[in-house]
């Protein structure tokens, strides 16, 4: 019967992924930049082209520490003697299939009954700023892997999985600088949820802190290392208030919704299920919208200026957990 159910879900998920491929809007690299006005991507491809070396002109800093992914894509790049924009592409299919295999794992690992597994794959897989924002524009490879590794970190905190946890966690900080915002959230499963207070005992206190270190050191070492090729950026800046721009009520309302405009039907449904089967909100849950709480909030406080926009796909980065 579990094997049943198992290939069902895995035909259910190709389906989805057949549906989003059909449905896709596919555009040609340029093109795809345009119309969504990804100009971040214009600073990737720099790194990317100056692989193995670092790029001459300088990179905005927020930019620079992404650099990992960027610089990996050019050396594979120029190794095997494939097109850039290609080998964008290609890595675009290696992310989106991690980032599926972690979610399909995920759910398995909860043991959900068959309809809410499809249900909770459909919400994610269809969600228009999770995989077809980055179909249009491969060039964000960063989010994408962001994306895997948070994916991953949760099955490590569900299957009670620490070397898994830690590793996915420095991937995803290599991915995007918001992966530091998920810390908390981490270290409130670690500490507070049974199975690992099982696991662990006291000395889930130590993990944590272990864990902290280890996400200070990745952030401020990746930092130091491209500070000498980055162009200073001003973060303090960035925060809403901060600009010379002044902020009306309307404004930071259409703010606020289109950050959480991504999330807002899957907590709707979730809500309704929750209050339907009268399941009891755990330590696991808690900590869940606690990881939610702290990668939304960097668009959060962001200017509206800044984020020119772009709430909506920020906002899902906190989709999965």
């Amino acid at each position: 019967m579990a094997a049943e159910s198992r290939h069902k879900n895995l035909a259910f998920l190709l389906m989805l992924i057949v549906f989003l491929a059909l449905t896709n809007k596919w555009m040609h690299w340029r093109a795809g930049l345009e119309y969504l006005q990804a100009v971040d991507i214009y600073s990737y491809e720099k790194i990317a082209a100056a692989a193995p070396h670092f790029p001459d002109e300088k990179i905005f800093s927020h930019l620079m520490h992404r650099f990992l992914i960027h610089y990996a894509i050019g050396s594979v790049s120029k190794l095997i003697q494939i097109p850039l924009h290609y080998c964008y592409r290609g890595i675009f299919l290696v992310l989106i299939a991690l980032s599926l295999a972690a979610a399909h794992r995920l759910f398995s690992r909860l043991r959900l009954s068959q309809v809410s597994y499809c249900l909770c794959m459909a919400l994610f897989v269809l969600n228009p700023y999770v995989f077809r924002y980055y179909a249009i524009v491969p060039g964000m490879a960063g989010d994408l892997l962001y994306i895997a590794g948070l994916g991953w970190a949760l099955v490590g905190l569900v299957g009670g999985n620490l070397p898994l946890v830690a590793v996915a966690m420095i991937v995803s900080i290599c991915g995007r600088q918001t992966g530091v915002q998920f810390y908390p959230g981490v270290a409130f499963w670690i500490v507070f949820s049974p199975a690992w207070i099982q696991k662990l005992g006291a000395r889930r206190w130590s993990v944590v802190i272990a864990l902290g270190v280890a996400v200070v050191v990745v952030y401020f070492g990746l930092g130091a290392l491209l500070a000498p090729y980055s162009e200073h950026t001003a973060l303090g800046r960035m925060f809403m208030g901060t600009r010379s721009v002044p902020l009306t009520p309307e404004l930071v309302l259409e703010h606020i919704v289109r950050v959480l405009l991504p999330g807002v039907t899957t907590a709707g449904l979730i809500l309704v299920v929750w209050r339907v089967l009268r399941a009891p909100f755990d330590f696991e849950a808690g900590a869940a919208l606690t990881m939610v709480a702290g990668i939304i909030s960097q668009p959060m406080l962001f200017d509206p200026m800044i984020v020119k926009q772009n709430e909506g796909r920020l906002g899902a980065l906190g989709l999965l957990p």
